[in-house]
């Protein structure tokens, strides 16, 4: 396009050459396969999407918490993590498909070995006595983009959430009050209904 530009202009070509016509042509065809092609890209970078993973799904299994336990049973967190979509992580050069997760009992701490789990495992480490899970993910270090899976974390600190038995009072909490104000006039006073 450029060359058939230059060419135009070099031998003063009439304005109605259509070589002039070839480059806008060509930028807009360029601007429109670009759109195209980066439309199923995420404006996240992997570790934002794997933060944002891991909060979407303590937020979820939060409210599946009851006063007396957390929600250990793969009928309840399976849905949770189905709703989670696709893990930006990569095995031997293909997509991992969809995160999957692994419930694991009688921890006292997060997760510490990634050891045998693909990337995008949830590794969900329920308390000996299920008042509290933590969440783990296993995908990469926030610094590496590539290399063999392991904890996603910062820093070298695994990134976790904990997901806590709810406490009686959020149960029996009053919903709050709705308060009608009166409307206010220009004037900044209360306007009546009565003329």
């Amino acid at each position: 396009g450029l060359v058939v530009l230059g060419v135009g202009l070099l031998r003063k070509q009439p304005e109605g050459f259509k070589g002039y016509r070839l480059l806008p042509i060509l930028l807009v065809g360029a601007l429109f396969l670009d759109l195209v092609l980066s439309e199923g890209r995420s404006p996240l970078d992997a570790e934002a999407q794997a933060a944002v993973a891991l909060r979407n799904f303590h937020e979820a299994a939060q409210k599946h918490a009851t006063p007396e336990a957390v929600p250990v049973e793969a009928r309840v967190l399976q849905p949770i993590v189905d709703a989670l979509g696709t893990p930006p992580y990569r095995l031997r050069g293909v997509q991992v498909p969809s995160y999957a997760l692994q419930v694991r009992r009688n921890c006292e701490g997060p997760a510490r070995d990634a050891s045998g789990t693909r990337p995008g495992t949830l590794l969900y480490c329920v308390a000996s006595d299920g008042k509290q899970a933590w969440v783990t993910l296993v995908g990469l270090p926030a610094e590496v983009r590539f290399g063999a899976p392991g904890l996603f974390s910062t820093r070298g600190e695994p990134r976790f959430s904990v997901v806590r038995a709810r406490s009686p009072e959020e149960n029996d909490a009053e919903p709050a009050i709705e308060l009608e104000l009166p409307e206010v006039d220009s004037d900044g006073e209360a306007a009546s209904d009565s003329p």
